[in-house]
């Protein structure tokens, strides 16, 4: 299999159009020189994934023991994985102008900041998180670990939680997860990325009182919608 590739499904959704991203490194913080060992991201369209993308990276970073326990990712495999700019250069591409989705993404959004600058890549994408929003959104949980909510909540299996694709795909299921909550308990249709990031920042009892006002106007305009097309179109209750 080569080292990164792009996998395209023939289905699009005429809704948001959302990228969701994950990273595997060598540490836990760019500013003390960690560097990106995998790159993952889906391309979601509605609440399909259309597209995906994959690649090692080699940023000429030693993979300590510990993360090669944890992900199967040796020294070998970055050393014979295209380079750093390469990859970025795929991702950026890949990620376009669409806002992006990740699990706890403070961490995917510091190294993705930190490797486009390496690469000398101009792009600053919107990030929205689905661990924030699953505190707000599925309360009192024993912890919001992406394979736990993964396994809490039944999202479908996407392979190991512990390589960068898989990570991906399991955050695109579980913003879709999300999105199927918010219309059921909420009356919500559908989902910005605006609305979400209003969502993510908000206290606890306040995400819950914007939900309940937003679900009431989403509700308030539908019907007055549906009450104009019946008034044009000549119907009228019996």
């Amino acid at each position: 299999m080569p080292q990164d590739h792009y996998e395209d499904e023939l289905f699009r959704m005429p809704h948001g159009h959302f990228n969701c991203n994950r990273f595997w490194t060598t540490g836990l913080s760019p500013i003390q020189g960690a560097r990106a060992t995998e790159g993952g991201a889906v391309a979601i369209n509605g609440r399909k994934i259309i597209k995906r993308y994959q690649s090692l990276i080699n940023s000429n970073t030693h993979v300590p023991s510990v993360v090669t326990q944890l992900t199967g990712i040796t020294n070998d495999m970055v050393k014979n994985a295209p380079p750093a700019k390469r990859v970025m250069k795929k991702l950026a591409e890949f990620i376009g102008t669409s806002p992006l989705i990740a699990h706890n993404a403070n961490f995917d959004q510091k190294f993705l900041t930190r490797e486009f600058d390496v690469a000398g890549i101009k792009l600053t994408p919107s990030f929205a998180c689905t661990m924030l929003l699953s505190r707000r959104i599925f309360q009192n949980m024993k912890n919001y670990k992406l394979g736990t909510l993964a396994d809490l909540l039944g999202l479908p299996s996407t392979g190991d939680l512990h390589r960068a694709l898989a990570d991906a795909e399991m955050t695109a299921h579980l913003y879709f997860r999300i999105c199927e909550r918010m219309p059921e308990e909420q009356g919500l249709s559908y989902t910005s990325h605006d609305f979400l990031r209003r969502i993510q920042k908000a206290k606890y009892a306040d995400a819950s009182r914007i939900l309940t006002s937003q679900g009431r106007e989403k509700t308030t305009l539908a019907r007055y919608q549906a009450k104009a097309y019946a008034s044009k179109n000549g119907h009228h209750k019996m």
